[in-house]
């Protein structure tokens, strides 16, 4: 169903090396379909029990591997 999607934006940096690359990656969640309807988007107001910092929508990624 659409309205049990969720989705973030983000942004990235990739370092590629000759023999590896390393990727980091920030990202932010911007919906949260286990929240309630009309509570679901970021800047939306919550009830009381439901409300988050958006610190903690945050998640940085780390990525080592070989280029491709």
């Amino acid at each position: 169903m659409p309205g049990e999607l969720a989705f973030g934006t983000g942004i990235g940096a990739r370092l590629n090396f000759d023999f590896f690359l390393v990727r980091f990656d920030l990202g932010l969640q911007t919906k949260d379909p286990s929240l309630p309807p009309g509570q679901r988007w970021l800047f939306q107001p919550k009830a009381p029990g439901l409300a988050t910092s958006t610190a903690s929508k945050f998640n940085l990624n780390l990525g080592i591997g070989y280029p491709f």
